[in-house]
């Protein structure tokens, strides 16, 4: 069960939507707030660096702050703060703090083109195995409700590691309450006008895609219709299996379907690498508004926390 929620402030606006999103996660699942905050290190000479009190007071006044607005809300709380670069801090706080989640905003105009392409979000990402939750800047901000997510949206290719996000959405009951969609797509066929070998396909070659297409997409159903039956959520998932390329498919189903969470999970010891080399995980960062749960799957014998216990048992 998620216990502890780690939460990544720097007195932003970004940071606080984020912290609203922690908020929410905390009242559905009970789960104590750790707000966490870096003091820069100031440099006295070439070689060292010292603490900036006034850096270190203006964080500890930030969070006491935060710290009282959100207790009075019936929330519990805890802070933090310690000297260095965030992203260490980070990963060693969630360590010491034994959390359960991390949440933390991410910028960049562009999407979340800045943290994929390096930043705090993205050293957080290589170096810690506990989810994290991702909420990017939006302008205008997107309201943040207080209740469960409604609608929660995980997209599957087949694989068993990518199944472990059902495993872990029941397990911490993100789900008793939301509209589940599960999303698989299947690979459009190819276009009658694109130029083969001969500058053309043959028919042959298009009838054969069509009947291609036709077996995937009645294969998929069937796969999202047994993890379905087999793996318990509250309410019945809704099914959707979508010609598209997968990206592209998570994108229009998020906006149509009015998805206010995706989770995903990231195949590999080195997953946000994969990120960065392009990927459907990487697209959907950079176009999306809805806040991302990645999850890691840290190799193939090696799967998400408590992913693969007895969905029965999971207290």
């Amino acid at each position: 069960m998620i216990h502890r929620i780690l939460v990544a402030l720097d007195g932003s606006h970004l940071a606080e939507h984020a912290l609203a999103h922690a908020c929410r996660l905390a009242r559905q699942t009970g789960a104590v707030l750790v707000l966490v905050r870096a003091a820069p290190f100031t440099t006295i000479s070439e070689n060292l660096a010292s603490p900036a009190s006034g850096t270190v007071r203006e964080a500890e006044r930030y969070l006491d702050a935060v710290r009282e607005r959100l207790t009075k809300e019936g929330y519990s709380v805890r802070t933090a703060v310690a000297h260095g670069d965030a992203a260490p801090i980070i990963v060693a706080e969630a360590r010491a703090q034994r959390a359960d989640l991390v949440v933390m905003g991410t910028h960049g105009r562009s999407g979340l083109r800045q943290v994929v392409l390096g930043s705090v979000a993205q050293e957080v990402l290589q170096r810690i195995s506990i989810p994290l939750f991702l909420v990017r800047a939006n302008e205008p901000p997107i309201a943040v409700g207080s209740g469960p997510y409604q609608t929660i949206l995980a997209p599957l290719n087949g694989a068993a590691y990518a199944e472990a996000a059902l495993s872990y959405l029941a397990g911490e009951e993100l789900a008793r309450e939301a509209g589940l969609v599960l999303l698989r797509a299947v690979p459009p066929p190819i276009e009658p006008g694109s130029a083969g070998l001969l500058g053309y396909f043959p028919e042959a070659v298009l009838e054969r895609e069509d009947w291609r297409v036709q077996g995937e997409r009645l294969a998929a159903r069937r796969y999202l219709d047994a993890l379905a039956r087999t793996r318990p959520h509250g309410r019945t998932p809704r099914i959707l299996v979508a010609v598209d390329d997968p990206a592209r498919a998570i994108l229009e189903t998020a906006a149509r379907e009015e998805v206010e969470l995706i989770v995903m999970v990231l195949h590999g010891r080195a997953g946000f690498d994969r990120l960065v080399h392009g990927s459907v995980a990487r697209h959907v960062l950079h176009h999306t508004p809805v806040p991302l749960l990645f999850l890691h799957q840290v190799s193939d014998d090696t799967s998400i926390p408590g992913a693969d216990a007895p969905l029965a048992d999971k207290e």
